[in-house]
């Protein structure tokens, strides 16, 4: 199993959280259904992220591995809520 750590910048705080999943899709899985709020949980939705993160080389940043970041705005405010995910152990 693989821990991951996440990062979620939103509305002036910072979260981290980790889960153990075998790939960074189920990771993220475990993390949406993590969330207490309603509205992370769609911005973030399943069928678009993060399949897209790992099929697209371009998120990695430059020689960077193991590590993805994505954003999203939230709510009828649109806050941007930005997250980072880190492989942290293998």
């Amino acid at each position: 199993m693989n821990l991951y750590t996440f990062v979620l910048e939103y509305r002036g705080g910072t979260y981290v959280s980790q889960y153990e999943s075998h790939t960074l899709q189920g990771a993220c899985r475990l993390w949406r259904l993590d969330q207490r709020k309603e509205k992370l949980r769609r911005a973030f939705e399943e069928d678009s992220y993060p399949i897209a993160i790992e099929a697209d080389p371009k998120y990695g940043p430059g020689d960077i591995v193991n590590a993805w970041c994505d954003s999203a705005l939230v709510g009828k405010k649109q806050k941007l809520a930005l997250i980072t995910i880190v492989l942290t152990k293998k």
